[in-house]
């Protein structure tokens, strides 16, 4: 059953138990945005975007393909941008 909420993809457990799996950041410059493509094993996951004005939003890849789900691909699988609301440490 699915419940409507963004799945991250599935990643294989690593061979060595202290290896921590960290996001490698890429961060893009274009115009008056800044573009924060987040990989996992190279794998890209996550993209936020954070204009010069106004909060950041995030774009995800829904179905682990590497590949940035958006209305261009498909009328039935928009990503909607999300906004943080609150935050807390």
């Amino acid at each position: 059953m699915s419940s409507g909420l963004l799945q991250a993809q599935e990643l294989a457990p690593t061979s060595i138990v202290e290896d921590l799996v960290e996001p490698e950041i890429t961060i893009k410059e274009s115009g008056r945005t800044t573009i924060y493509e987040y990989r996992v094993r190279g794998v890209l996951y996550k993209v936020k975007i954070q204009p010069q004005f106004g909060p950041a939003y995030y774009l995800y890849d829904i179905n682990g393909d590497g590949i940035i789900d958006s209305q261009e691909r498909a009328a039935s699988n928009i990503a909607i941008p999300q906004w943080i609301l609150f935050e807390w440490d």
